[in-house]
């Protein structure tokens, strides 16, 4: 492939302020950008998967502190806020890479990251 003749783009969207939560803008944010990348004619995806999103991580909570969750729905089953972000990026239908850069809650970050692969994986995952 010859690269000199390919068109990248790359595009951060300041959508969202401290303390966002799944319903409260983040949900929304994500199909946004998801529509922006739809709206340059992306044929692929590179998702920088900051978990640090993950409410009370240690770090981030400092910065721009998301509040993301791992959750247990009612019934037992997951509801993760995670897994809707999997479940979202796998609606835009582009092939899509994940770089796996942030979070520092290390008892929940490989829930989080896991969380985002299925719902992208398991087309039973609903947003």
């Amino acid at each position: 492939m010859d690269l000199r003749s390919s068109h990248f783009h790359n595009s951060s969207l300041a959508l969202l302020r401290a303390g966002a939560t799944w319903d409260g803008g983040y949900g929304d944010a994500l199909c946004r950008c998801i529509a922006k990348a739809h709206e340059f004619g992306a044929r692929a995806l590179v998702v920088s998967l900051g978990v640090d999103t993950l409410k009370g991580d240690p770090v981030a909570t400092n910065g721009a502190g998301f509040g993301l969750e791992l959750g247990v729905g009612a019934s037992g089953t997951a509801c993760s806020d995670f897994l809707q972000i999997g479940a979202c990026l796998r609606g835009a239908n582009l092939p899509t890479v994940f770089v796996q850069e942030g979070g520092y809650d290390m008892d929940r970050l490989g829930r989080a990251v896991a969380d985002v692969l299925t719902g992208f994986c398991d087309p039973t995952t609903v947003v």
